[in-house]
Parts: structure tokens; sequence; C-alpha cells
């Protein structure tokens, strides 16, 4: 960065000839500042070419109290002040473990520049911008992981067939694939037409106190309100009807209409009788994007909703898995009969008995759908 003066031009300085060729020294060739400047003090005689570049360096050396020239001292603090000024405050604090996965409090600013008075550039350093806040994911151990033996039901949608196989409980976690097959590909691919869904055993998440699920599934597109997932019960009971309504029930979207459109895309929600109704709302856009989607549901505590390992939204609620009448636990299908079927496909489905925090969330999402 140059060095420049900036502000008020010092005041002129009076070069008083007493020959057209030379200057008498001795006199008060120069002076300048309220305080008594720059006087030569030799009464040699020297030509005006040889003493201007000398009294330039003098005067350039000198710094005066008054700001009448500044060249030194005065740019020294000003870049010291505006470097300062230019700082941002710290980051924002991580919050405590065992609270809701809300962010944490911004920094303070950075300190201004030193002002004019006290010696600082005359255009004082602004205040820096406060720091960013803390996030739920950030300084995060590195390989934090969820509990041991948390991992309930893992499906990695191996092989051939209409069954989708429990690798962790085997036979007792199996799902039943309806309307469309394995093909050998790892995946399970929905073709967004009706009745085609992954049907998993009944009572799979009300017996726990915290439950986690994750899937790694790319959404291709299609209208609001498919679901990604969606544990629970409609008003008829197990099945579904012409007419029925989700009674009671924990679902992820991959599009939705939350928020009066405001935050449309990738959501979640709970509901269960007795209870507020818990929205969890973003406004990531699913559409032809594969990615990890996490529902962390602590009981009693919150609902927190991520993807690819970061936290999109969180809300209190006293609701538990046990307030989940979970009858109807479906990958790809919703509790509400006029909501559109999904289109896309699953790689890999896991429970966890465990409210993984943003750390853990991460860990698993950075291994991927393929290791433990």
């Amino acid at each position: 960065m140059p060095l420049h003066v900036r502000g008020s031009t010092p005041p002129a300085h009076d070069l008083t000839r007493r020959e057209p060729q030379e200057l008498g020294i001795g006199d008060a060739v120069a002076r300048h500042g309220a305080a008594g400047g720059l006087l030569l003090a030799s009464g040699l005689p020297m030509r005006a070419a040889s003493l201007l570049p000398f009294a330039v360096l003098l005067l350039l050396a000198d710094c005066g109290s008054k700001q009448d020239l500044i060249i030194g001292e005065l740019l020294l603090k000003g870049q010291a002040g505006a470097a300062a000024g230019a700082s941002g405050g710290s980051a924002g604090t991580e919050p405590t473990a065992g609270t809701l996965p809300t962010s944490g409090a911004s920094g303070s600013g950075g300190a201004s520049g030193g002002t004019s008075e006290a010696g600082g550039a005359p255009d004082a350093g602004a205040a820096g911008a406060a720091g960013s806040a803390g996030s739920p994911e950030e300084n995060c151990v590195e390989g934090s992981e969820p509990p041991p033996g948390s991992l309930l039901h893992r499906y990695s949608f191996d092989g051939t067939g209409a069954t989708a196989i429990d690798t962790i409980s085997v036979a007792d976690g199996n799902g039943n694939i309806i309307g469309t097959t394995l093909d050998g590909s790892g995946l399970v691919a929905m073709d967004g037409m009706p009745d085609e869904y992954v049907d998993l055993p009944n009572g799979i998440i009300s017996a726990l106190t915290d439950v986690t699920v994750i899937t790694w599934t790319t959404w291709i597109d299609g209208a609001a309100y498919a679901r990604v997932f969606d544990f629970g019960v409609a008003t008829h009971g197990e099945g579904l009807v012409n007419g029925d309504a989700g009674l009671s029930y924990m679902a992820v979207m991959p599009k939705t209409g939350f928020d009066n459109q405001l935050k449309p895309g990738l959501g979640g929600e709970m509901k269960a009788p007795g209870f507020p109704t818990v929205t969890l709302a973003s406004t990531l856009d699913m559409s032809h994007r594969f990615g990890q989607v996490a529902f962390v549901f602590k009981g009693g505590v919150s609902a927190s909703l991520y993807f690819n390992g970061k936290l999109l939204a969180s809300q209190p609620t006293a609701m538990t898995p046990a307030n989940i009448m979970d009858v109807n636990n479906w990958i790809g299908r919703s509790q509400y009969y006029g909501n559109p079927a999904y289109h896309g496909s699953y790689d890999e489905f896991r429970i966890y008995s465990a409210a993984l925090d943003g750390c853990q969330v991460r860990t698993v999402n950075m291994r991927g759908p393929q290791s433990l």
C-alpha cells in the first residue's frame, strides 16, 4: 500500500533571497507550524540549487505536532488504525452440548482506527464487521462417531427382487418393495407413479426415546409434498384409502409450500394429536440433486433437519417417538392420499436409536452410504 498524505496541504514556506544566486544561511529560510518549525543554523552561503533538495529532505524528516506536515508517524498510526478497523469480530461461539442446535452468537466488531487528534490518519479506520455466527457443525472433532450400537436398521438396496434387506436387524427389519423392484444397481428407483414405495415394519420408531433417520437420495422433480419418507398413520388407520389424511406422523419432503412459499425447499413435519405441529422449513432446492438427508428427533426436546451434514432447520417440541403411531412406515409415500408420489432413487436408508448431533451427522455424511 503506497504511503501518501491525505487531508490539508502543508503551509507554504517563505524562502527569501539575498542574492539572485545565493542564500545567506543564518537567516530563517523556512518556517512552518505554530511551534517554531525548521531553522537552518549554518552561516555559510550556498547556492539555491544545492540548498533546496537538502531543505526538502529536512522538511520530510520533521513531523509537526499540529498537522502542518505529517509524513511519518501519522501514516504509521493511520495504517495501524485502518488495519484494526478493517478486521472483523471474533467468530460466534458454539452452542452448549445438549441444547437446540441453533447458531452461536455473532462476534463483536473490530476496533476503529486512530483519529487525527491522536496522530492518526485524518480518516479513521472504520470498525470491522461483526464475526459470523458459529454453527453446530463447526469445530467438530474429526471422527465424531454415532453412539456404539445405535444403528438399528440399514437398507442398502443391494441385489434384486422386492425385499429391502435390513443388514443390521436381519429378518426382523426387512421391508417390502411395492410397485418397483431392485435391479442389482444398489438403488431402489421410483418413477413418480402411485403405489411405488417401500413399506418398513410396523413400530419401527415408536418404542425409541430418540431417533435419527438418514438417507442418501436423488429427487428428480415433481409437485410439492411428496415424501422422502413418512412414518405414522392416516385417518383410516393402517394402509391408505381415498380421502385419507395424516393423523400422526414424522415426515420429510423434497419440496414444500411452507411459510407461504417463502421456504419451498427441503422440509420436515411432525404431527400428533394433542401437540402443535412442528414444521422444519428451508429454501434448499432438491431437484436433480443427490445428497444425504438427515432427520433428528430428540424426544421431548427438538426436531432438526440436515442436508449433506449442514443444519437447515430446528424446532423445539414436546413430542416423543411414542406419540407417533407408526403403522405406515413408508419410504417414498405420504399419509395423505392426494399427495404426489416420490420421483427419484435411494442409495441407502438408515435408522439410529439416538439423536445424532451435528458433528456425528457430518461424520456419517463424509463416509458416504457405503461405509459405516
